[in-house]
């Protein structure tokens, strides 16, 4: 029996995990929800 794992990535540290994470689980139990803007600055 296997679990899904839903990781919150953000940034090259994520990527890193992901990598590591997919050596010791099944990659497609993996679920990656990604932020893509979080180094961006919005005022307003």
């Amino acid at each position: 029996m296997s679990a899904d794992v839903a990781v919150l990535c953000g940034g090259v540290g994520a990527a890193r995990m992901l990598v590591a994470l997919s050596a010791v689980t099944e990659p497609s139990s993996i679920v990656a929800v990604v932020n893509t803007g979080d180094d961006e600055v919005i005022n307003g």
